[in-house]
């Protein structure tokens, strides 16, 4: 941390990284959650870190194939939080309308957003991992909330955001 009229020094500065999916990623028929291909990052020990997920999801036309997502974490931290927000499921193939959110969920907990049939439809979530004491890898995984047919589609405008941070 710098405070106002402090030097700022190399060490002072942290920076913002990202991955974003490489190519779209589908998933058919299957309420088994899967690891992303991409979306993941390894942290290590003797930091905090605050991560963010955007992610961009379709569905060829099935409401039914909305998706789930839950994270795994090989490594330990003392404090872990979660918090997520997208659209709640609906029983009509087109009103996937109402906003769903949620803190305080637990990192490895399932979490089911709607997609609106044949829509594009966004998902955030935000962790906090604080004093991680074992290194490890922060890994998301998806599938469908219910088995589909249907390609539930993760786009390659999803993207996962993370950063030191200080928790002091």
């Amino acid at each position: 941390m710098v405070l106002a009229g402090a030097k700022v020094r190399a060490s002072d500065i942290r920076t913002v990284q990202s991955k974003s999916k490489a190519a779209t990623e589908s998933v058919t028929s299957s309420t088994t959650l899967q690891d992303d291909d991409d979306l993941f990052m390894d942290l290590e020990a003797g930091k905090s870190y605050r991560v963010w997920l955007i992610l961009t999801v379709a569905s060829g036309g099935a409401e039914a194939a909305d998706i789930k997502t839950s994270w795994t974490f090989a490594g330990t931290a003392t404090k872990v939080g979660r918090c997520v927000w997208g659209l709640g499921i609906s029983s009509t193939a087109t009103d996937d309308s109402a906003f769903s959110k949620s803190s305080g969920v637990a990192i490895g907990a399932s979490v089911s957003y709607g997609i609106d049939a044949g829509q594009a439809a966004a998902c955030y979530e935000s962790l906090i991992l604080e004093d991680v004491t074992v290194a490890g890898r922060l890994q998301l995984q998806w599938a469908q909330v219910a088995s589909n047919a249907t390609a539930t589609v993760l786009s390659t405008t999803s993207r996962v955001f993370w950063e030191e941070i200080d928790v002091n």
